[in-house]
């Protein structure tokens, strides 16, 4: 649970700092290197770290085309 809180803690730094006109790229890098120490501190919190990088840098956009697991297609829409 302690690792959740901290997640929590840091997004909402990162809205918090976004919205007071802090450059986001250098926020999104350290939200990168955050994550990837997250994950190989505790691997079971991979899930966490992947939808909260998902969430700030927003990857998959409307007819990217992608492959995961085998299954492949286009992006109809992204509802994060």
């Amino acid at each position: 649970m302690a690792i959740c809180r901290v997640v929590i803690y840091f997004v909402a730094i990162m809205i918090v700092a976004g919205s007071l006109g802090f450059e986001m790229s250098s926020l999104v890098a350290l939200a990168s290197v955050v994550s990837a120490a997250l994950r190989w501190l505790h691997p079971g919190c991979c899930p966490i770290c992947s939808a909260v990088f998902c969430l700030l840098t927003k990857p998959l956009r409307r007819g990217d085309y992608i492959a995961v697991s085998g299954e492949e297609g286009r992006v109809l829409r992204s509802a994060f």
